[in-house]
């Protein structure tokens, strides 16, 4: 969110990183956005800001499988739609969609191969 009040059709900066791990993968990415507040919808009768953000960043993914250690990395582009309870502060929904372009390395092999990875997500909070 911005630290600041924004009205809109304004725009802000923001910088962010996340990483997830499970037993056998860590995944990071670093994320370069910029977001602008579109406007005010009335969604099932509360107000949301509707925000849509364009990203850049870093994908870096490491895994084990079948004994081999595999890694994924590559710069992305990000685009996405979030809409925001107002009065909450909330987010009602988000639709991404991510495209990575890079290479998947197999170390124990010697191999490097380009792959471009296509990610769609939605999420609805009720």
């Amino acid at each position: 969110m911005p630290d600041k009040p924004v009205k809109p059709g304004d725009s802000w900066n923001t910088a962010d990183s996340s990483t997830l791990k499970t037993a056998t993968m860590t995944q990071t990415t670093i994320t370069n956005s910029i977001n602008k507040l579109e406007g005010i919808e009335t969604i099932d009768g509360v107000e949301c800001a509707k925000i849509l953000k364009d990203g850049t960043g870093t994908f870096i993914m490491s895994l084990q499988t079948q004994g081999m250690d595999i890694s994924i990395r590559g710069p992305f582009t990000r685009t996405s739609e979030c809409l925001v309870a107002v009065k909450e502060g909330q987010l009602v929904s988000q639709t991404s969609s991510m495209k990575v372009t890079g290479n998947l390395d197999i170390a124990s092999m010697g191999m490097t191969m380009p792959i471009t990875i296509q990610i769609k997500d939605g999420t609805t909070i009720k």
